[in-house]
């Protein structure tokens, strides 16, 4: 027969976000969440010799651990995975609230040309008039107009606002980036970006920063075994 001391261990996490408008400053999202993760572990301490004591009427124990046993953990971190699979708890729900998987996002299209070349060129006013109804063709003639003026700083951004509609935040941030870099020539002193360039290039990077946050927080944690360090190769 064998004694076991078995310990429970539990973490527990709590979370008030607040979602506040980055123009206004009002807050239009808050709530409060929480998430916890347990595990237990059990440690063998004693076990039954066979030897019968008389005076104790019972088989005597020979211990692993002796005296009064204590075991905690005052003074010393949490373990990391409870840690991660609480925060993991907590915070999917706080992600499907307050950023959907599967949402309608909004994109807009620069509509001042800037670049006179891209002015004088007709599709430019066409991709914007149709860009409401069909979208799909509108996108079609930003590329095209891209692959023909690289430099203009309109059609960059809309060529952006394409790929952000469509969830390609990653070749978004860098049309927007492009685009507000191209329009510094344009601005009034010279060193400027347009202030519509900015505010996209702004809005989207804050956005994908707090999407990396959450889907690293949320994805399935899996432990990284050690390696032993070859001595040959020290």
């Amino acid at each position: 027969d064998v004694e076991e001391l078995c310990v429970e261990e539990t973490v527990a996490g709590s979370a008030h976000p607040r979602l506040v408008d980055a123009d206004s400053g009002e807050v239009v999202f808050s709530g409060a969440y929480g998430g916890s993760s347990s595990r237990e572990s059990c440690f063998e301490t004693g076990v039954y010799d066979g030897e019968f004591n008389k005076k104790l009427k019972r088989k005597r124990r020979s211990h692993g651990l002796s005296g009064y046993h204590s075991i905690g953990f005052a003074g010393l971190d949490a373990p990391a995975d409870l840690v991660r699979s609480a925060l993991s708890e907590t915070l999917r729900e706080i992600r499907e609230d307050i950023a959907p998987r599967n949402a309608t996002v909004r994109a807009q299209f620069v509509t001042e040309a800037l670049d006179p070349m891209v002015r004088a060129d007709p599709r430019f006013e066409q991709a914007l008039k149709i860009s409401s109804k069909d979208p799909f063709t509108s996108c079609a003639m930003w590329t095209g107009m891209a692959e023909e003026y690289p430099e203009a700083p309109a059609v960059m951004h809309n060529l952006g606002a394409c790929a952000e509609a469509t969830s390609d935040f990653q070749a978004a941030q860098g049309h927007y980036a492009k685009a507000a870099e191209l329009s510094v020539q344009y601005s009034a002193d010279g060193v400027t970006a347009g202030d519509a360039f900015v505010k996209a290039l702004r809005k989207l990077s804050i956005q994908r920063s707090d999407l990396e946050i959450l889907e690293e927080l949320t994805a399935p944690w899996m432990p990284v075994e050690e390696t032993e360090e070859d001595p040959a190769s020290s």
